[in-house]
């Protein structure tokens, strides 16, 4: 179990000792290896640093696991097989999300299958979020599809149940979010990788249900403001009608 209080100290620390000895420093990320993704404490010493850094016109921000996945992209197949050894399963990476989560898709993928072809709803897309947020036309594209499945991801919520499971469930797509946002993602690449993180890699009918489900989930959540911004906080990188990846 990681320490949380410790690890936040160390990272003041060391912006701390990077400030002293690295007058012309115009970047510091904190580099870590957390798998499952940073925690809340850590989230917020950040927002701390980068208050900080803003200050002395220093750009501050995490370099994990997406960001090596980044460095990875550009290394030949030589050097990656030599600095991984194998290839990472994306099967992995799904039985390391909370149950939760992954209750949440199946039940979405039982009642999504016989009727995603034929159902029809009317779901309103935040048109000011997205310019806000820089969201590429391709991802506008998907949300204003995958709303109108919103209301029976928020039915199978209900019925999965209990006031723990409708706390944890945004505050762990929160975090993710914004553990991807501190790692200089643009908007894009934060739901390439959400949707990653849900979806895994498909490779037969079911695993095509399951992106169905998981695009469902990422577009209501999108609507809710669980992940993005309402108002401007900081400027992306996306151009607008980017396409995405």
């Amino acid at each position: 179990m990681i320490d949380a209080a410790r690890v936040c100290k160390k990272m003041t620390a060391d912006f701390n000792r990077a400030c002293e000895t690295t007058p012309s420093m115009e970047r510091w990320f904190f580099a870590h290896n957390l798998v499952d993704g940073v925690s809340r404490p850590l989230v917020d010493s950040l927002e701390q640093i980068k208050t900080r850094a803003t200050k002395i016109n220093v750009e501050a921000g995490f370099f994990g696991l997406h960001s090596f996945r980044q460095l990875l992209k550009k290394m030949t197949e030589e050097d990656r097989a030599a600095v991984l050894g194998v290839r990472a399963q994306d099967d992995l990476m799904l039985a390391r999300l909370p149950a939760a989560v992954n209750n949440l898709i199946s039940a979405l993928m039982e009642e999504i299958k016989p009727i995603m072809e034929t159902y029809t709803s009317r779901s309103r897309v935040p048109r000011d979020k997205l310019t806000l947020n820089n969201i590429s036309r391709h991802w506008t594209y998907q949300f204003e599809y995958f709303l109108m499945f919103s209301p029976i991801s928020r039915a199978v919520m209900r019925r999965l149940g209990g006031e723990k499971q409708s706390l944890l469930l945004p505050s762990f797509f929160r975090l993710r979010y914004e553990e991807l946002k501190h790692e200089g993602m643009t908007s894009s690449q934060i739901l390439n990788t959400m949707k990653a993180l849900l979806a895994g890699n498909v490779r037969n009918l079911d695993d095509d249900l399951r992106e169905f489900a998981a695009m469902t989930i990422l577009a209501d959540l999108f609507e809710s403001c669980v992940i993005f911004e309402e108002t401007r906080q900081e400027a992306n990188q996306d151009e607008i009608y980017d396409l995405a990846d």
